[in-house]
């Protein structure tokens, strides 16, 4: 692996426009669970089946039991690691231009990459579907984890409420976002509070898509790191490579393995600690 690594060191410190593709795989370094992997999210156990309740049907027609699953799994505490802090680093010295990420936590953000293509949204994005309005991620992210599983809320009305700490918006005067007795935030119009997350059954969107297509076709250099490559259209994107630096960093084999030019069976946080 010595020399696959000090090969991959070469074309990332001699690259102007690498493009890292990457997924749930970046994230667990930082503590956060994959979705397929053996101690990932589809083994454990939830009140319905993981599909529905990332699905938008569900998330529409009873909200509470995706914020159910939101406060079981909430991310906020996560932190960015070796891989996501070496990838800032290649951007800023020129030598990465994008990261392409299937994750929806932020992490690549907070390392201190300012070129991110988030293909299934964020987690930490929040608007009203009712009337479009954002809000501010902390305060709705805050008021939920505040709701107490079982129980009412904290102002004796059912309700707990958060407002920005950074001037965000909102739709009361004051941008507070209520969470109802049921768990799920209301925007100060009444409707559903939700994530920029991409749900099953819904599109992603073309412009982060299109975004991403044209900083593959301009790399000299697409490493593809810590994901199945099986959750389409996402997977898909590769194809648009036509170089012939194609890298993959996964402990486990993928159906894309036979088409890359250098192959690290490895951990990523392994590898990035020493590119």
């Amino acid at each position: 692996m010595d020399d696959q690594i000090a090969t991959l060191r070469e074309w990332l410190s001699g690259a102007s426009s690498a493009v890292f593709f990457g997924g749930a795989g970046v994230s667990t370094g930082s503590g956060i669970p994959d979705f397929r992997g053996e101690d990932g999210q589809y083994r454990a156990q939830w009140e319905y089946p993981l599909e529905e309740i990332l699905g938008i049907d569900l998330l529409m027609a009873d909200p509470s039991v995706y914020y159910r699953y939101f406060r079981a799994t909430n991310m906020a505490g996560a932190q960015p690691n070796v891989t996501h802090r070496r990838l800032a680093e290649l951007e800023a010295s020129g030598n990465l231009t994008a990261v392409i990420t299937q994750n929806i936590d932020g992490l690549h953000q907070r390392a201190g990459s300012r070129v991110v293509h988030e293909l299934h949204g964020s987690l930490y994005e929040f608007y009203c579907v009712q009337c479009g309005i954002e809000h501010d991620s902390a305060a709705v992210t805050a008021a939920c984890m505040a709701f107490p599983e079982g129980g009412p809320g904290t102002d004796g009305g059912g309700a707990v409420v958060g407002r920005p700490a950074d001037g965000g918006v909102g739709t009361d005067g004051g941008g507070a976002v209520v969470v109802d007795g049921e768990g799920v935030p209301r925007c100060g119009c009444g409707g559903l509070v939700r994530p920029t997350v991409v749900f099953y059954g819904e599109g992603l969107d073309m412009g982060v898509v299109e975004a991403s297509v044209e900083a593959i076709r301009a790399a000299d250099v697409l490493v593809i790191g810590g994901t199945s490559m099986v959750v389409y259209p996402a997977a898909g994107l590769p194809n648009y490579y036509r170089g012939r630096r194609l890298v993959m960093i996964n402990k486990e084999p993928t159906p894309f393995d036979e088409r890359v030019d250098l192959l690290v069976r490895a951990d990523l946080s392994e590898v990035f600690a020493q590119v």
